[in-house]
């Protein structure tokens, strides 16, 4: 079960990015903005037909699909 505070970049993503640590520590609004910014930055694709391709192990309904 993946927990709320995580930002899933990609559907197929099996790296999820935690806002909510940042929150927690307490960082800046610019801290947390750049943050947010870098991780967009991210590859074009999904890769689904990769021979790579390695489908995760949770459903759509855990990313908000």
């Amino acid at each position: 079960m993946r927990l709320s505070g995580f930002w899933s970049t990609r559907l197929f993503s099996l790296v999820d990015h935690s806002i909510r640590d940042l929150l927690r520590r307490g960082d800046a609004r610019d801290q947390i903005a750049q943050f947010m910014i870098t991780i967009l930055k991210k590859k074009a694709g999904h890769g689904i037909n990769e021979p790579h391709f390695v489908q995760p192990p949770r459903a759509m309904s855990f990313v908000g699909g």
